[in-house]
């Protein structure tokens, strides 16, 4: 199991199980003090042999809405040697060569990733891996493509090298999930039926938004708080949408 251990810090830090690394799980981050953090792979199989371990992992489980902070893995790898290639997946280079962290355990960013690396970046990402599942908006589980040439790859991982151009498709993709944070309804750590809905509106407004050339975030924020006082309904509406676009950006002259 592939967590992202920002998403559930807390349940973490409070848990036993997870106080050092070893055969429960393998921490992705370099640091010990990022270690909780970060992304973590979990053996499942060693959870199962301790009911208390397991009791304790099944609350970090339970510990964030749709579980969209966990991905499930299979691999002929074992934790340890798994968990060396995907620590070359948890950070990117752009062309200046300035680093930065890549959240691949966060179902939310994973839902996008796969389309906005290259076919010969996600198969070296996968090389080892045989089956890799994601968890949706609605607490549905979701495998991602793999591609059977990627066993071809052969040596270590080197990491990942994306363009400026793959770097801005990923801040689009991840504008929804920013506006919701922004509005005060992100994916958060309660389980919500609605964060679904909550998030067909935001990318609703974000797609109004693009679609009037805007780079204003400040109108972005006005026209989603308008939109959720409306409710998903209206919003589905593209005339509706489109004169609340018109109403916000009226009350800004």
């Amino acid at each position: 199991m592939l967590l992202d251990g920002a998403l559930v810090h807390e349940q973490l830090k409070a848990s036993p199980a997870f106080a050092r690394a070893g055969a429960l799980f393998e921490p992705l981050m370099p640091h010990p003090q990022q270690h909780l953090a970060g992304p973590m792979l979990i053996s499942l199989d060693q959870a199962a042999t301790d009911k208390n371990v397991g009791k304790q992992v099944h609350a970090v489980l339970n510990g964030f809405g749709h579980q969209l902070h966990i991905a499930v893995l299979t691999s002929h790898l074992a934790l340890p040697a798994l968990a060396r290639h995907l620590r070359s997946a948890v950070w990117f280079t752009d062309d200046s060569g300035e680093s930065y962290g890549l959240r691949i355990a966060d179902c939310r960013v994973m839902a996008y990733l796969p389309r906005i690396l290259t076919p010969e970046q996600w198969r070296a990402v996968t090389a080892p891996i045989a089956s890799w599942s994601i968890g949706d908006r609605q607490g549905k589980r979701i495998p991602l493509a793999l591609d059977a040439a990627r066993t071809e790859h052969e040596g270590a991982f080197p990491g990942l090298r994306l363009t400026a151009a793959q770097i801005d498709q990923l801040i689009d993709a991840g504008e929804p999930d920013a506006l919701l944070l922004r509005v005060g309804r992100p994916a958060g750590q309660v389980t919500s039926p609605w964060h679904h809905e909550d998030f067909a509106i935001a990318e609703t407004c974000v797609r109004q938004w693009r679609e009037a050339g805007s780079a204003d975030r400040a109108l972005l924020l006005e026209l989603a708080r308008v939109a959720f006082a409306a409710g998903v309904g209206s919003t589905r509406n593209a005339a509706w949408m489109k004169q609340a676009w018109q109403n916000v950006v009226a009350r800004r002259r």
